[in-house]
């Protein structure tokens, strides 16, 4: 029974997705999800209570779906910071259409802000078990915020950006996490 709820619950998410490729949030209404699904309405307030918590649940699926394939980082070594950022970077590239379109403008700002603050949270404990102990509090804290704003900008304009410039984004952070925030400054990002 909890495989059929989570799959129904998926198909209907996937269903919104592909609705915000061509059209507002605001503008889709219930009845297109059920059209697009294939699902009753019934079956679709059974699971959820209406769309906006619809596009939550399959924002917040997809998201633990990368933090748990991502795993904890490795405390003894500097070095897995920028593998972090890597392997975010490569677990998020496969969803990036997901993300690029619950990101895109048809969708509503708060699903920015909630999927900015799950990422920021995951990297922050990464980046406290890693970032050398006498960094500054601040460093620490500056660093996941702003990594978090980079993916966030990178999960939007995608289909745009080479492989190179996300090699020098991992490598921008990567100084950061071996040179603290002096690293961080010294390498400037704007050359991406």
């Amino acid at each position: 029974m909890r495989r059929q709820f989570d799959r129904n619950k998926l198909m209907m998410f996937l269903s919104l997705v592909d609705l915000l490729e061509e059209k507002s949030f605001n503008s889709i209404t219930v009845d297109n999800i059920l059209r697009n699904s294939r699902i009753s309405r019934g079956t679709f307030y059974r699971y959820v209570s209406d769309k906006k918590s619809l596009l939550i649940f399959g924002v917040s699926h997809y998201i633990n779906e990368v933090i748990m394939e991502m795993g904890l980082p490795d405390p003894d070594n500097r070095e897995s910071l920028k593998r972090i950022i890597e392997l975010f970077i490569s677990t998020l590239e496969k969803r990036e259409r997901i993300f690029r379109i619950v990101l895109g403008p048809n969708a509503p700002p708060s699903v920015e802000k909630y999927i900015s603050k799950r990422i920021n949270h995951y990297l922050k404990f990464c980046i406290y078990r890693n970032v050398p102990g006498d960094s500054y509090f601040f460093s620490r804290n500056y660093l996941s915020i702003m990594t978090t704003n980079v993916i966030i900008g990178m999960l939007k304009e995608w289909p745009t950006l080479s492989k190179v410039q996300k090699e020098k984004m991992t490598d921008y952070f990567h100084h950061f996490s071996r040179d603290g925030l002096t690293g961080l400054i010294s390498n400037d990002p704007s050359n991406f």
